[in-house]
């Protein structure tokens, strides 16, 4: 069964090179990072298993899972800022994704305020990520930023099993859903054609090619 984007697991890319990435597609393990720091940043700090939020002036971070709920927590801080005179402008991601209904709803959030998003040299945007990306009015991928997609798990095989025409159903009606969402943000939904060919414990790196011609991108990418 083809599995549509749903809820998703923690994504990981391995690169151990250290020049720079090819242009061409990248697929590599999902586990091979586990939950550690990118071996080429420097840093010692591994991924949050929840969404950090930070601000500092004008510029929001987000880093960590993307869990239920926190769509609400970002929907209130960009408020505050903005109630408070110092609207957030800018907002960088590095996440191994998460709960896929809240990366749409964060990204809408995103949209509504204009914000411009980005994913900095060394830091991921995987699994859900990329659609919380998408919602930027402005949308950077730095020279050394990794953006990467796969299947979602199935969270309920039990109950897919017992009832696979209902499971298909959900399926496809969540694809509907991505594929509006997607739409209304100005992204092709032929993103979703490597997501729904990579399996659920691999990544598939989007190249600079592919994050230009789905159009995720509107400023610098790679290169």
């Amino acid at each position: 069964m083809l599995a549509a984007i749903g809820l998703v697991v923690f994504g990981y890319e391995f690169d151990s090179g250290k020049g720079p990435r090819p242009e061409t597609p990248q697929v590599a393990d999902a586990a091979d990072l586990a939950s550690g720091p990118d071996p080429e940043s420097g840093s010692t700090d591994a991924m949050p298993v929840h969404l950090v939020i930070r601000v500092s002036g004008d510029e929001m971070s987000l880093r960590g899972h993307i869990a239920p709920g926190d769509a609400g927590r970002v929907a209130l801080e960009i408020a505050a800022r903005r109630r408070a005179g110092s609207p957030v402008a800018r907002v960088t991601l590095d996440s191994t994704g998460g709960s896929l209904h809240d990366a749409i709803l964060i990204g809408r959030v995103l949209r509504s305020a204009g914000v411009t998003t980005e994913v900095r040299d060394n830091d991921i945007c995987f699994s859900a990520c990329p659609y919380l990306f998408a919602g930027g009015a402005q949308r950077i991928v730095q020279a050394k930023a990794r953006l990467g997609v796969h299947q979602s798990t199935d969270a309920e095989p039990d109950r897919d099993r017992q009832n696979p025409r209902k499971a298909l159903s959900d399926l496809q009606s969540s694809e509907a859903r991505v594929i509006s969402y997607l739409d209304e943000m100005g992204v092709g939904p032929g993103m979703l054609q490597p997501a729904l060919a990579t399996p659920p414990d691999r990544i598939h790196v989007l190249s600079a090619e592919e994050l230009s011609r789905y159009h995720l991108t509107t400023g610098p990418t790679r290169g």
